[in-house]
């Protein structure tokens, strides 16, 4: 990466990279964003968010990126509910209060939407940008506590989330589930006891 930073939101999708904010090695959160070309082999920075977002969400939309929740340098733990959105070539936009419950939610890209994903009834989302508000898709998955991770895969047809679970059978604290974008339950995907840890990040390769 051209500096070095921590705790920065990364996404893919395009043929490009990005990442943004995160914290320096002085903890200063940031506002600056770069993107990686993997046709080019190259990076290129992106204009400044208007915010600081240490810990930021990133999730991909058509043509740009969206970048959540984080916190400023005088405010570390104190996630914001703003999010403000990159378009290829332009600058960020500022799309106002977002983010739902920033402490218990995560963002995906799914089928080019913005989903939210928590746990209960209700609890995955979909941003309608035009009606600046939150379509109920799905509850979220059975006997997740919480939400750690959330990511779209399979081109964005379906959804990937890993979290803690209620019931801690066998002295396992995380699970992972699937389901698909059109609706259909979750299944429960087996996570092998060697991968049972705390998760950071997540995302989707084809191999």
């Amino acid at each position: 990466m051209p500096d070095s930073r921590s705790f920065f939101g990364c996404a893919g999708g395009d043929g490009n990279v990005y990442i943004a904010g995160g914290h320096d090695e002085s903890k200063n959160a940031l506002r600056s964003a770069f993107a990686y070309s993997v046709e080019a082999d190259a990076w290129r920075a992106l204009p400044d968010m208007s915010e600081e977002r240490d810990e930021p969400q990133l999730v991909t939309t058509p043509g740009g990126v969206l970048a959540a929740s984080g916190y400023p340098t005088e405010a570390q733990g104190a996630f914001k509910k703003t999010a403000e959105c990159y378009a290829t070539g332009g600058t960020w936009t500022d799309e106002g209060d977002v983010v739902p419950d920033t402490a218990e939610t995560c963002l995906a890209s799914v089928r080019g939407k913005v989903w939210a994903v928590r746990v209960g009834k209700g609890g995955v989302r979909e941003w309608d940008g035009a009606a600046r508000a939150w379509r109920d898709v799905a509850d979220g998955p059975p006997g997740m506590k919480a939400c750690v991770k959330a990511v779209g895969v399979g081109h964005g047809d379906a959804l990937f989330v890993f979290g803690t679970v209620a019931d801690a059978a066998e002295g396992s604290k995380y699970s992972a589930w699937v389901m698909e974008a059109g609706g259909a339950p979750w299944k429960q995907v087996p996570v092998p006891s060697g991968f049972g840890g705390f998760v950071y990040s997540a995302a989707a390769v084809r191999v």
